[in-house]
């Protein structure tokens, strides 16, 4: 058995590792891209639903344009494989934080991270939008704190403009 504080390190170069060794020579044969196709439109002065067929809820277009504005244009891809990476390394560390302690949390959180990044390809997707601000949701409010609640209901709110599937939360959340 490894010292404790070793599995943080260890999650974390997994993590690092993706970002060094896999996303540079990632492919992707799916329909990726397409979120970065409507926040270049949107950046570019349509509005969505009055310009742009659009079947989904608006937030993860609009996250895509504002990352689309922070990252150097030569990082439009590679920047976006990052973002993809981080936000499930962040959605898995707080399920693993709700779900377990001390090491057996870091454990199930390297797991988690290994399976999501196989999910999906690395881009933009509504789905992982939907799921980092419904685990956010669920770990703020696991938190118990009054702002905790408060904030709970601001993510719980953004997972629901991520995409219809998450809907059925209003209704299993409280």
């Amino acid at each position: 058995m490894l010292p404790e504080r070793t599995y943080p390190f260890l999650f974390f170069a997994i993590v690092l590792a993706y970002c060094l060794l896999y996303a540079p020579y990632g492919i992707n044969e799916t329909d990726g891209g397409f979120l970065s196709g409507l926040g270049w439109q949107a950046l570019s002065g349509k509005t969505i639903y009055q310009d742009i067929v659009y079947v989904r809820p608006p937030l993860p277009v609009w996250l895509r344009a504002l990352e689309i504005q922070l990252l150097p244009e030569a990082w439009s891809v590679l920047g976006e494989r990052y973002i993809f990476y981080f936000k499930v390394a962040l959605y898995t560390c707080l399920a693993s934080d709700l779900l377990a302690k001390g090491s057996f949390r870091w454990v199930l959180a390297m797991f988690g991270f290994v399976v999501s990044v196989h999910t999906y390809p690395a881009c933009a997707w509504h789905t992982i939008d939907g799921i980092l601000f419904s685990v956010l949701a669920l770990w703020l409010y696991a938190k118990g704190s009054r702002t905790g609640s408060v904030l709970a209901g601001i993510a719980l709110g953004a997972a629901l403009l991520c995409k219809q599937s998450f809907f059925p939360l209003l209704v299993a959340f409280p």
